[in-house]
Parts: structure tokens; C-alpha cells; sequence
């Protein structure tokens, strides 16, 4: 009857299914530009919570694009800071050693609680009063599946192992003298989308 709504609250729009395809994705980014954003009221307030399921998703748009900066923008991740630590090595050879059978959870704890200051100097998380050693806890989940802890934890859809180009490639690659040059190549990079700021597709 004329009253719009002055509160929004999308929560998890999209679906791993959803933001494999390109056309669905530019469905539902459409629908919340053409839709959604339009239906508040002149003082409404939009809420938007999600995972960031994939680089061509809506949230991770609206998280990074210019177009969305009139929004306030915040991504969590569950690790704010890693360990530098080498004894996580040593506990993940422990808890994955299929000969120790049904002891390897427990060996591995138990070399946790003896080098656990050392292992957790220097760790943040977002939320360490959710369980007892809620480091430890979010080290166990990303062993079990690499991608998975990625996406719902760190908000990050991809790893490490499956980049193309490996962030430590990157970083501190750095040179005071140019290393000689070996020899020469020419590289051509097709663009994977069509959008219109990207370069021609191939």
C-alpha cells in the first residue's frame, strides 16, 4: 500500500551451483541492481551476509567492485593470522600418519598441548572464544578439505593448489642485479570472460 520496507536482509543468495554459471550470475546481479535495490524505502537500510563462493560471484562484486562503494564493505576470514611456526608440519605428519591408526588424532593432540605455546605465537582468529583451541580446531578442518576451508572460512574460493599463478611466486621475487637472460618467450593470454572492460576474448 505505498509503504516500502526500510530494512533488507539477503542472506547467502548464491550456490556453488549457481555461481559455476556465468548466465546465472549475471541473472541474479541484474535482479538485485533491477529488484532488490530499488524496493527500500528513501531511508532503507540493505544488509547483504554470504560466503564468497567464486571470483565472478555477486558478493565478491559488491565486496570489490567500484560500482558497490557506497556500501559498507567488510570480509571476515576465520584466520586473521597464520602461524609461522614449523611444528605445524611436524603435527600434520602426525595426524595424516595412516600407521598410527586410530592413534594419530590423539598423537597429534598431544603434540600439540606440548609445543602449544610456540605453535600458537604470533596466530590471531576472528572468533577464538567459539570452542577451546579454536586454532588448532581450524588447522584440523582445512586437512580434511583444503577448498572447503578456503571458501566457508577464509571467504577465499580458491586455494593455493588450485591457482594457476601461486601467490609465493610473486611474492619476494625480487632481484638487486637482473639474472641473465636465458631466453626468450612470447606468452598469449586469452580472456577467460567477455565483459566489456576485459580485454577481446580468444
Amino acid at each position: 500500500n505505498g509503504t516500502r520496507p526500510d530494512i533488507v536482509i539477503l542472506d547467502d543468495l548464491e550456490t556453488p551451483e549457481q555461481v559455476a554459471s556465468p548466465a546465472q550470475t549475471r541473472d541474479l546481479e541484474k535482479w538485485f541492481n533491477s529488484d532488490v535495490l530499488p524496493m527500500g524505502s528513501i531511508s532503507a537500510d540493505f544488509i547483504y551476509i554470504g560466503t564468497v563462493l567464486s571470483y565472478e560471484s555477486l558478493l565478491y562484486h559488491m565486496l570489490t567492485n567500484a560500482g558497490y562503494s557506497s556500501w559498507t564493505r567488510k570480509r571476515f576470514q576465520a584466520v586473521i593470522e597464520f602461524s609461522r611456526s614449523p611444528l605445524w608440519g611436524e603435527w600434520e605428519n602426525i595426524i595424516t600418519d595412516l600407521e598410527r591408526g586410530d592413534h594419530a588424532y590423539d598423537d597429534a593432540v598431544a603434540f600439540y598441548n606440548e609445543h602449544k605455546e610456540e605453535m600458537l605465537e604470533g596466530t590471531e582468529v576472528l572468533w577464538p572464544d567459539q570452542r577451546p583451541d579454536m586454532y588448532r580446531y581450524l588447522m584440523e578442518r582445512r586437512i580434511a578439505d583444503e577448498e572447503s576451508f578456503a571458501s566457508e572460512y577464509m571467504n577465499d574460493p580458491q586455494t593455493e593448489n588450485t591457482r594457476v599463478f601461486k601467490t609465493k611466486w610473486l611474492e619476494d621475487n625480487y632481484y638487486v642485479d637482473a639474472p641473465d637472460i636465458r631466453e626468450m618467450c612470447i606468452a598469449i593470454d586469452p580472456a577467460v570472460s567477455a565483459k566489456r572492460k576485459n580485454d577481446y576474448s580468444a
